[in-house]
């Protein structure tokens, strides 16, 4: 659960005055939200790891993080490994928030079907992207996540993966059960190909996990091609013609 706190910032204060104001009141809204979460009237002790992250002595199981900024505060609560950051504030139009997705990215909450229900349960408006390949790296068959996020899936990113090998192929030839994704389709769909059939540019900079291949390719754009017509060979095969007046594909 995340707990957020508007507050103007006093000026006045010295910058070490100032943090150990900020730590006061962060700590103020962590002891609200364990009162909400788990009806606890005071603040565990805390501790730090040797890396710096804040956890309680005597409820290791109860996990935390907050951030703050001059413009407020920021709690998060869970009962995995949670990490929360907060910038200054900005302004937002309210058909702009609708239109948010939060995608299955590995290592961020919301990787699996328990966190991704667990997000639309508590985050009103939030949309989602469904990735089968990202599902398969955390260890999420499409046997599980297609029936329990197929519908409440905005658009999908097709991209397939071996699951026993970990290697980025062509949609259809890996595990991701792309053709039962392209079958479940009923109205307008967006699809997006994100294949990373190579490494491309700036990856490093994503993940710090080395990209496993099946297939090679001399360059990005004969891979990209290899991607879209392995989307195309699954469109077709299940009944779908390509619409030169719209740009789409429709059933036959």
């Amino acid at each position: 659960m995340i707990y957020l706190a508007e507050r103007k910032e006093n000026k006045e204060l010295s910058p070490k005055e100032k943090r150990k104001d900020q730590s006061l009141v962060a700590k103020k809204l962590l002891l609200f939200g364990l009162s909400m979460e788990y009806g606890k009237k005071q603040l565990p002790e805390i501790a730090c790891r040797p890396q710096g992250k804040p956890f309680f002595k005597d409820c290791p199981e109860i996990k935390f993080n907050y951030s703050h900024s001059t413009c407020g505060l920021l709690c998060g609560i869970s009962t995995s490994e949670i990490g929360v950051d907060m910038e200054g504030k900005i302004t937002t139009k309210e058909r702009l928030v609708r239109r948010i997705c939060h995608e299955n990215e590995k290592k961020v909450y919301g990787d699996t079907v328990e966190r991704v229900l667990d997000l639309k349960k508590n985050v009103s408006g939030l949309r989602f992207v469904y990735d089968p390949a990202n599902y398969l790296q955390c260890g999420e068959l499409p046997s599980r996540t297609l029936p329990a996020l197929y519908g409440i899936s905005t658009y999908f990113h097709i991209k397939d993966l071996i699951y026993e090998t970990g290697e980025l192929v062509p949609a259809g030839c890996g595990d991701g059960s792309i053709d039962e994704l392209i079958r479940r389709i009923s109205d307008d769909t967006i699809l997006t190909i994100e294949p990373h059939l190579m490494v491309f540019s700036g990856y490093n900079a994503i993940d710090s996990e080395i990209m496993k291949h099946r297939f090679s390719f001399q360059s990005n754009e004969e891979a990209f091609d290899t991607a879209v017509a392995a989307v195309k060979k699954i469109l077709t095969g299940n009944g779908y013609r390509y619409n030169q007046e719209n740009g789409g594909y429709e059933k036959a």
